[in-house]
């Protein structure tokens, strides 16, 4: 009687399984072919597409366990998809893509193309104003892209470091050789070389007699002939390829000095290009090209979140690539990351039984003074039970792999040129009194020498594999 009361239940689960894939429902997007005015019904044939994210943003609410929400190859997306409901545990909500396989990926993008009429030169610098979609404010500009290619944010010097000349503690820093006129850099951000690992960001409350006041103290007392540079004021604006965004008004300067109207110029404004929020979980992101935030491409943005699996992505220029707040039993897994400011993947603190698998992480925190705590893949402090395992790492500003939980298995990774901007670091960086019963195994790292530019002359690099 048992066996058939056991046979009986698994008789059930198979036929509630089967029901709810039969009653699962692809969802399909064309951005240029699609109508959002179609009904659901139409929207689950391929030749009757729905159009928009804004589309999906209203209808996700009534995603059930297996529907599909499938996106057009070869078509691009600027706008933030939202996810806050759930699959379960055999039949996940999947966004993926369709569509020939030999066409590109889908993409994403936190950008928004600026119109090509409108522009008015000054000089040598054109302006136009920005008109954002509803939701987005003017601060959340943080980047602009002129035919792909990433834009310079007016600074001074035009490349690298003024050096200083007294010294800086606290929320005092002081250049002798800075004689502009009294207020002159009130109101600027300064971006400070303080240690061997460490930068540090800090906005200029007041400036008279080359003594700059911060907003907040330092996170290190400087020595003199240590390099900073300065962002955040019109002023300058004075070299090709750099761009500066006030109000409204985007103002820039080609790198040919040719009108922008004659290119496609690109700002950012989405933080993130895919959301997943509240406790949302069995979720399957797949094969959709993710690119151009201001902050995370792909982000899990609070929590808990279980079993999300972010598959065959490609995700490019934001501060990190992929971010999970608290991901438990979660996974990223051949996927490419690149170009981040800051990381490429972050489990964040509180993540749990989560992976990163077969991954390629390349040119992650190479701009100085922009790294803050970065790695290629970065499980957080308390991160436990986690697992590093099979991928690429290359070309970080500082460590390739690091990590501060316990329990975190790092295993078969090939780690190459790390350290490129930073140093006191490593390929394979463990840090703090948590990391407990971590493993590394069979791991490969090369290239690891340090970088102290912004430093004195005299400083030596520090680097380990």
């Amino acid at each position: 009687w048992s066996a058939i009361m056991v046979s009986g239940r698994g008789i059930l689960h198979c036929l509630l399984l089967c029901i709810s894939l039969c009653n699962a429902a692809n969802y399909y997007f064309d951005s240029v072919g699609g109508d959002d005015t179609r009904t659901p019904t139409q929207a689950q044939t391929m030749t009757t597409p729905w159009k928009s994210i804004a589309k999906f943003n209203l209808i996700q609410s009534t995603l059930l366990p297996g529907d599909q929400a499938l996106f057009l190859r070869g078509r691009k997306w600027n706008d933030q998809l939202r996810i806050t409901v759930s699959g379960n545990a055999t039949s996940p909500i999947i966004v993926g893509s369709y569509g020939a396989t030999t066409d590109p990926l889908p993409v994403f993008s936190g950008a928004i193309t600026v119109p090509t009429t409108g522009w008015l030169k000054t000089g040598s610098i054109y302006s136009t104003n920005i008109t954002f979609p509803p939701g987005i404010s003017a601060a959340s500009v943080e980047n602009v892209f002129i035919d792909g290619t990433k834009m310079i944010y007016a600074r001074a010097p035009n490349s690298g470091w003024y050096r200083i000349t007294a010294g800086a503690s606290g929320t005092t820093m002081t250049d002798s050789n800075r004689n502009e006129a009294s207020g002159y850099w009130t109101g600027a951000t300064v971006r400070i070389r303080t240690s061997h690992y460490l930068y540090d960001v800090e906005q200029v409350t007041n400036f008279a007699n080359g003594v700059f006041s911060l907003g907040s103290s330092l996170n290190a007392n400087v020595p003199s002939g240590y390099g900073y540079f300065l962002e955040g004021k019109s002023q300058l604006l004075d070299a090709p390829s750099e761009w500066f965004f006030s109000g409204s008004t985007l103002s820039l300067m080609t790198a040919d000095g040719s009108n922008p109207s004659t290119h496609t110029v690109e700002v950012v404004v989405w933080n993130s290009s895919i959301v997943v929020s509240g406790s949302a979980s069995y979720i399957t992101i797949s094969n959709i090209r993710v690119e151009k935030n201001a902050d995370t491409n792909i982000i899990l943005a609070d929590g808990p979140n279980t079993a999300i699996k972010i598959i065959g992505c490609q995700c490019a220029y934001a501060d990190t690539g992929i971010f999970f707040h608290t991901g438990i039993g979660s996974i990223v897994q051949d996927s490419s990351v690149s170009f981040q400011t800051q990381s490429g993947i972050q489990l964040g603190v509180a993540s749990r039984n989560t992976s990163a698998v077969n991954n390629v992480i390349s040119d992650i925190s190479l701009t100085p003074g922009y790294a803050v705590n970065s790695a290629g893949i970065i499980p957080g402090q308390f991160a436990d039970y986690c697992s590093i395992i099979n991928n690429l790492v290359n070309r970080t500003g500082y460590a390739g792999i690091h990590f501060g939980g316990p329990h975190v298995r790092v295993e078969g990774n090939i780690v190459d040129n790390p350290m490129l901007a930073l140093s006191d670091g490593g390929g394979l960086y463990a840090w703090g009194d948590f990391t407990f019963g971590s493993v590394l195994v069979n791991n490969i790292v090369t290239n690891v020498y340090g970088n102290v530019d912004g430093m004195l002359l005299t400083d030596t690099p520090l680097a380990n594999a």
